[in-house]
């Protein structure tokens, strides 16, 4: 199963996505039928894989009638933004909507089992992320912080074994997190006109990453040794900090200082 933090992730960085399209910032990569459909993405297919188990938890349904009201809301939106007539209280409401959704499924986390792999696990003292590592983009900073925010979860259990179903899952996620980041940031390059070999490069980085975290996968599940998170998930966050510091911050205006 996925691991809630990377589903409630995915629908702050959808939700993002869904606000700078109707702030013409950029355009609308979905249909509105597509963006209205609850269950085409991520946290609606594991809503319904898991509904059998889940079923009878409050929680669980809470949270599937305000992803629901998410997506409806969100449809109708771009709809109306296509034909030239969102307006900004219905965009606010839709921001209401979307804080629900992330709250519901931090009240379904408090509710599971410690032991089941859909829990959520509280941060640690300390972090991966600091503020910085803000470019001062608002999608490219969310992602960044999921990422971080992931390996904050998975390092509060380090002797949890990589064979395991959540140590399994944790992989999974976190290689799907960097690659819809990757993704996104390349984008968001190609609408700066980078210069052509500082893109080439860039996107370059972000193959070799890739094909790293996926050999860092396969090496470890395959070793004859019982390997731990502990074993891999410094190498892969470091991998993806020095990426951000070298390569990242490029992108940051010019005008814009660390904090």
């Amino acid at each position: 199963m996925s691991q809630l933090a990377f589903l409630s992730a995915w629908h702050r960085n959808f939700a993002l996505h869904i606000d700078l399209a109707l702030q013409g910032q950029e355009g609308v990569g979905l249909s509105a039928a597509e963006v209205g459909n609850d269950r085409l993405c991520q946290l609606g297919r594991w809503l319904d894989d898991n509904s059998a188990q889940l079923s009878g938890m409050h929680a669980y349904q809470r949270l599937k009638v305000l992803h629901a009201k998410y997506h409806a809301e969100a449809g109708a939106l771009i709809a109306a933004h296509l034909a030239g007539e969102a307006g900004p209280a219905t965009v606010e409401r839709l921001h209401d909507v979307s804080a629900k959704v992330v709250s519901a499924i931090n009240t379904l986390d408090t509710e599971l089992c410690p032991n089941m792999d859909l829990r959520l696990k509280p941060p640690p003292e300390t972090s991966f992320w600091d503020d910085s590592l803000l470019i001062g983009h608002a999608v490219i900073d969310e992602q960044h912080k999921a990422i971080a925010q992931l390996g904050d979860r998975i390092l509060r259990d380090p002797t949890l074994l990589l064979t395991s179903d959540a140590g399994s899952s944790f992989l999974h996620d976190f290689y799907q997190l960097v690659a819809q980041h990757f993704e996104t940031e390349e984008i968001v390059m190609r609408r700066m006109r980078l210069d052509s070999t500082q893109l080439s490069a860039h996107i370059d980085e972000h193959s070799r990453l890739l094909d790293l975290i996926v050999s860092y996968s396969v090496d470890f599940l395959r070793s004859r040794e019982m390997k731990t998170v502990a074993d891999i998930t410094q190498d892969l966050f470091g991998v993806v900090i020095d990426h951000v510091v070298n390569f990242d911050l490029t992108l940051r205006p010019s005008n814009q200082t660390v904090k």
